[in-house]
């Protein structure tokens, strides 16, 4: 049953990144999506340097939602479980919308783990907008800093400590 849902959830995913890239004109703009096993997720790779790694869904739903079909920004929706993003620079920009944040990136590699809580956000490099769901409290965040996004309480940016990146990180096998 896992192994049915996991195909599922592939074939979900790259079909929004395939219908996103598609209607903003990028030229080139098919997706591949490969299976990764240790740790298992789903890792969609397109032809404009736009690498999608989600993490494999529970026995129930994904929690990645098909992205508008608006022109750009290029949009996807996370609404449960971790996302690991590869945005090459000039090929932004790009917007994750969850339960609770936009998180909009223009050239980056960072993350974006969803809660029934709250959204965080970790900049492994480059830069990426976090705003509350409203438009709210826009930060920036840098290579190393993260916040988190969760209703009643101040958006805080810190440089994350190595341990709780390294957590992370580990989940897209890095």
């Amino acid at each position: 049953m896992l192994r049915k849902a996991f195909l599922i959830f592939a074939s979900a995913l790259a079909a929004a990144v395939a219908v996103s890239s598609a209607a903003v004109g990028q030229q080139g703009g098919s997706c591949q999506t490969t299976e990764a096993s240790d740790p298992p997720r789903v890792i969609l790779s397109c032809a404009n340097g736009l690498v999608i790694e989600a993490e494999a869904p529970d026995a129930g739903a994904s929690g990645f939602r098909p992205p508008a079909l608006q022109p750009p920004p290029v949009s996807v929706d996370v609404t449960s479980r971790g996302v690991l993003v590869t945005l090459p620079p000039g090929k932004g920009p790009f917007q994750i919308m969850t339960p609770h944040a936009i998180v909009s990136a223009r050239g980056t590699l960072f993350v974006v783990d969803v809660t029934a809580a709250g959204t965080a956000v970790f900049v492994v490099e480059g830069l990426v907008e976090v705003r509350r769901l409203n438009g709210s409290d826009p930060v920036e965040l840098g290579g190393g800093d993260g916040v988190t996004v969760s209703a009643g309480t101040p958006m805080e940016v810190k440089q994350w400590p190595a341990e709780k990146v390294s957590a992370l990180l580990m989940r897209f096998g890095r």
